[in-house]
């Protein structure tokens, strides 16, 4: 028999069956060379024409198979990858297995095209339909006119006529794209939700998409307010997240924050916003807002002292005021805060580092390039922050041997450490890995005491570590590359 045009040299040898019939039953015994074969078969348009039984005998044996679970979803998606891309030639032979029952009347599917486009699909159908005579998959609220917008993106990744919804039908079937977990879907009609977008309407938008999950139009109504002279720059550092940067107060600046504030999680203080007078009222009216970043102001100002408090997460980073006595005046009305980052905060002595024994909830400390801080220093801050589950000691560079070791002492249960670029030895992390037996990250990069017998050890010992970072230890790179082959489940920088 002729062969596919394009077909590959380890599956010329089918090229042994005569018949149609015959090249099935000898594909049916290799599932990944059956598929493979099905894709090069369907690129080739004249091969698919002339063996248009193999191609319909074909289809309906993926579609069989896959609602068995009989094959893997990634199989499933090649051969549902192929059929999309030669869908209107093949749309004759596609078996419609399933009936997709709706309101106000019924759609026939096919199941593979269907499984294979999401999760929650494939569990569905497979739960509802296989091993049942009457296949009919039942999804209360959906009307046919829905069903059929999902069928045709299902089938193309498009939908021709989306464009005709209202943007009332359109959030509608977003809904559906996120119930269905369609992303695409999803997307195509954010993208028409944001071409419509007046700019009186912006804020709002803002805030919908963002309580809805609208990823794509949350980042464009950002963009269009960014790009504007709102006066605050939006960002979101994740999809649960909203940022605003405000560099001043102005009329517009305040008017423009006041239209964000029910979704404003995270807030970063511009240089000259601290003292004007009313500000820190407005952030009481903040019911979201968890995180403030002080770092790019200029002067301590009292109304630090008057955060939300529910606000978990207090970055001084960068903050050239910053003291022991305005330190404590701070975080001692702060008992939420979980978070703190001090990074390169070199003003503080041991009596501020005491201080963090006001913050009963800490759990994550970050003092990387404090330069400053000794063994004495150091000893002050874990006896004060004794929960601690994540430190980063990146850059203290002043620490020896014996202070990193009290990192071993007392109950705390680090989970993430990093000591890059410091004085830490292989007995010190040797030490350190024995008694933090929750370590799931390690960061000793730069660190040019350690050797490889420390590397080796840590991961003998650390059962639970995930990420060990060893960049410009003194470590060969054979090395490196057993162990990764001896720990696959570590990541191994």
């Amino acid at each position: 028999m002729l062969m596919p045009a394009t077909l590959t040299e380890n599956l010329m040898s089918y090229g042994s069956a005569s018949t149609d019939q015959q090249l099935l039953q000898l594909l049916q015994s290799n599932i990944n060379d059956y598929a493979h074969f099905f894709i090069f078969a369907c690129d080739d348009e004249n091969w698919r024409s002339m063996h248009s039984e193999f191609i319909s005998e074909s289809l309906k044996w993926f579609t069989d198979q896959f609602l068995a679970n009989t094959i893997s979803a990634s199989i499933a998606g090649e051969v549902v990858d192929s059929i999309k891309h030669h869908y209107f030639g093949l749309k004759p032979l596609l078996p419609l297995n399933v009936n997709f029952m709706a309101i106000d009347g019924q759609l026939p599917i096919n199941s593979l095209m269907y499984q294979a486009s999401s999760p929650f699909f494939q569990h569905l159908i497979h739960k509802s339909c296989y091993g049942k005579s009457g296949k009919n998959l039942y999804i209360s609220g959906m009307q046919l006119s829905e069903v059929k917008i999902v069928d045709e993106y299902v089938y193309t990744n498009e939908v021709h006529e989306l464009w005709k919804l209202s943007d009332r039908q359109l959030k509608r079937m977003l809904d559906v794209s996120f119930k269905f977990d369609l992303p695409g879907l999803a997307e195509l009609c954010q993208i028409l939700l944001w071409r419509r977008l007046e700019p009186l309407l912006v804020y709002g938008s803002l805030i919908t998409s963002h309580e809805n999950s609208w990823e794509f139009l949350r980042e464009k109504c950002g963009e269009i307010i960014n790009a504007s002279d709102a006066g605050i720059e939006i960002s979101f550092p994740n999809r649960y997240s909203v940022s605003c940067y405000l560099e001043s107060i102005t009329e517009r600046s305040l008017e423009s924050f006041r239209k964000v504030m029910p979704i404003i999680t995270h807030l970063i203080y511009g240089s000259r916003i601290a003292d004007e007078k009313g500000f820190h009222r407005l952030l009481q009216e903040c019911p979201k807002l968890i995180s403030v970043d002080l770092g790019r102001t200029e002067n301590y100002s009292y109304h630090f002292e008057q955060l939300p408090e529910q606000v978990n997460e207090v970055i001084f980073s960068g903050c050239s005021w910053l003291n022991d006595s305005n330190f404590k005046a701070i975080i001692v009305h702060c008992p939420s805060v979980r978070s703190l980052d001090l990074m390169g905060c070199t003003t503080l002595t041991a009596m501020g580092w005491g201080e963090l024994l006001n913050l009963p909830n800490l759990k994550r400390l970050n003092i990387s390039n404090c330069s400053v801080i000794v063994d004495k220093e150091l000893s002050v801050i874990l006896d004060a922050a004794t929960d601690l589950i994540e430190l980063n000691l990146d850059g203290c560079d002043q620490i020896s041997e014996s202070g990193f070791q009290q990192l071993s002492q007392g109950k705390r249960m680090l989970e993430v450490l990093s000591m890059a670029r410091t004085n830490a030895t292989d007995a010190s992390v040797i030490l350190i890995a024995e008694q933090q037996r929750g370590l799931s990250k390690l960061n000793i990069s730069s660190c040019h005491h350690i050797t490889e017998a420390a590397v080796v050890e840590t991961l003998k010992i650390a059962k639970n570590l995930r990420e060990l970072n060893c960049t410009a230890c003194s470590i060969s790179f054979t090395l490196l590359e057993d162990l990764r082959k001896q720990y696959p489940n570590v990541q191994i920088l």
